[in-house]
């Protein structure tokens, strides 16, 4: 079992590997124990995420048609599988926001790294980060998000403010940095 997320008081949603080689999306209802499979597609699932809003499981998956892994959203409702993203490049480990119309997610675009914000409701997707090593992993945060921030052979944790939608300025630039987090957690060590 990966990417376990809640659906509601008695069902979760999770990627599961029945044979050890493909991932199928599941539901479990908590109160009975039952599982059902949600999807047959035989594809490499790397994130989940739930859209309360639009009753959707928003996930990275593996295209066969770009070859690489994008952004798919498999409606609850009614079992529609769609793309969101068909890039060349990778997209990965989204979070959908409180409300459930906006994701967060990674790309390497660029060969590098960085954090993107897409619109689920107008398709409107844009580049949040600039940087040259690699930020991942990325969480919404009140009014900002929380991400992994790697430079110099060091990873952090960081907070920023999230930028307005549709802001033409990346909003978090490597040699910007220092002035725009709200505050940032060390590495930790010898845990």
């Amino acid at each position: 079992v990966q990417y376990p997320v809640i659906l509601n008081d008695s069902e979760v949603a999770f990627v599961g590997r029945a044979d050890g080689v493909f991932a199928e999306l599941h539901k479990m209802d908590l109160n009975s124990g039952s599982v059902q499979k949600l999807t047959i597609a035989k594809r490499t699932y790397r994130s989940l995420t739930y859209s309360k809003s639009r009753n959707s499981l928003i996930t990275s998956v593996e295209n066969e048609n770009t070859g690489s892994y994008d952004l798919a959203e498999y409606r609850l409702a009614d079992g529609a599988f769609q793309y969101l993203t068909q890039t060349p490049e990778n997209e990965f480990s989204a979070v959908a926001s409180v409300d459930g119309n906006q994701l967060l997610y990674n790309s390497d675009k660029g060969k590098n790294h960085n954090i993107h914000r897409l619109n689920l409701e107008t398709g409107k997707d844009e580049v949040l980060t600039d940087a040259k090593i690699g930020i991942f992993r990325p969480q919404w945060f009140s009014d900002g998000l929380a991400f992994n921030w790697f430079s110099m052979g060091d990873m952090t944790v960081k907070v920023a403010p999230l930028p307005d939608e549709g802001k033409s300025e990346v909003g978090i630039k490597e040699k910007s940095v220092a002035p725009k987090i709200i505050w940032d957690i060390p590495e930790i060590k010898n845990l």
